[in-house]
C-alpha cells in the first residue's frame, strides 16, 4: 500500500491490511517490482531486467528437482553426499535437466531428526529450467494467492513426468544402495513448478540473477545509481535477498543488513551494531566493531 509515494503497509491476499512506518520486501522480484507496485517505481534498467531479461535463457539461475526417498533402510555408512553422472539415454528421463548428473546425499546424517534410527531419508537433486515442467503442465501457472499447502490440480502428463523420474532414479541408486528398491516407504518429487507454488520465485530460481552476464551486470548498473536496496521514487520501502544482488546465500543475507544501513541514513541516526547476543552490551559503531575485529 502506498501513499503520497510513501510505503505505508501491505494488504494481505484476504483483503486485511498491514499498516507499518516501514516496509521491506524479501518476496520475489517480479511481484514486487512489478505486480504489487504495478510497475509505478521502476527504472530502465529494472524494466529490462523484470521484462527483458528474464524472459532471456541464462540470465537467471534454474530451478531445482529434488526427489526425496524415505527408506526403511540404515544407509548412514554410505557416502553422505556424491554425484552420479548421467548418459544422454538417461536424460529423457529427467525434464528440464541443465548439467547431466545427479547430486545424492543421505540427508539424515545432516539432520538426524529426520529419520527415525534404522531409517534413511535419501535426498538427490539436479539443476532444471522451468519451461519443460511447465509445457508438460499446460503452462498453468498457480495464482498469487494460492498458499502454498493448497492443493493445486497438475496435468496428467506432469504427473506421469514424475512418477517416470521417480522409477528412473530409484532404478539408478538401486545399485548403489543394497535394497533400496524393497525398502523405500515414501517418494515426494518438487520441480520448479513446486518452487513457484512455496515461494513465488520466477521460474523456480533459487539464485535470480547470473552474476558476470547482462542480468548481473545491470543489477550492478541499478546497485550504483539507487544503492541496493531501494526502488526509486518510493520511500520508506526497501529491499533485501537475492533479487538485489548477485552471489547466492551470503550475499542474499548480507542484503538484510544493508538494509538496516539504509533505515538508519534515512532516518538520520548512526548504524550501531555490537558482538555478542547480550542485548546489555555497549553498542558499537561500524568503524569501531571493524576494527574491534581487525
Amino acid at each position: 500500500m502506498v501513499e503520497d509515494n510513501k510505503a505505508i503497509g501491505v494488504e494481505l491476499s484476504d483483503g486485511q491490511k498491514m499498516y507499518a512506518d516501514i516496509v521491506i520486501s524479501a518476496c520475489d522480484g517480479t511481484d514486487v517490482v512489478k505486480n504489487m507496485l504495478d510497475g509505478q517505481y521502476s527504472s530502465p534498467v529494472l524494466d529490462k531486467l523484470y521484462d527483458e531479461l528474464r524472459e532471456t535463457d541464462g540470465q537467471m539461475f534454474p530451478g531445482y528437482v529434488s526427489v526425496f526417498l524415505g527408506v526403511n533402510k540404515d544407509y548412514t555408512h554410505h557416502p553422505h553426499c556424491r554425484t552420479h553422472l548421467l548418459d544422454q539415454q538417461d536424460l529423457v528421463h529427467c525434464p528440464g535437466m541443465t548439467h547431466p548428473g545427479i547430486n545424492v546425499q543421505v540427508r539424515n546424517v545432516h539432520y538426524p531428526h529426520i529419520a527415525p534410527e534404522g531409517k534413511s531419508v535419501l535426498y538427490i537433486t539436479y539443476f532444471s529450467t522451468y519451461e519443460p515442467w511447465a509445457e508438460l503442465n499446460n503452462f498453468q501457472e498457480t495464482t498469487a494467492t494460492k498458499r502454498h499447502h493448497t492443493r493445486v490440480k497438475r496435468s496428467v502428463q506432469y504427473r506421469l513426468a514424475k512418477k517416470t523420474l521417480g522409477e528412473f532414479i530409484i532404478n539408478k541408486l538401486s545399485t548403489h544402495f543394497e535394497g533400496l528398491k524393497e525398502h523405500i516407504e515414501y517418494i515426494d518429487i518438487a520441480t520448479p513448478l513446486t518452487q513457484v507454488r512455496y515461494t513465488r520465485n520466477s521460474k523456480g530460481t533459487v539464485l535470480a540473477w547470473q552474476p558476470f552476464l547482462e542480468s548481473g551486470e545491470s543489477l550492478e548498473d541499478e546497485i550504483n545509481a539507487n544503492g541496493t536496496t531501494g526502488l526509486p521514487g518510493l520511500s520508506n520501502f526497501y529491499m533485501a535477498g537475492h533479487w538485489v544482488t548477485t552471489g547466492g546465500l551470503i550475499r542474499a543475507a548480507a542484503t538484510g543488513r544493508h538494509v538496516l544501513h539504509f533505515v538508519c541514513r534515512d532516518d538520520d541516526k548512526p548504524f550501531q551494531a555490537w558482538i555478542g547476543e547480550n542485548p546489555l552490551h555497549q553498542p558499537q559503531s561500524y568503524s569501531e566493531q571493524k576494527q574491534h575485529v581487525a
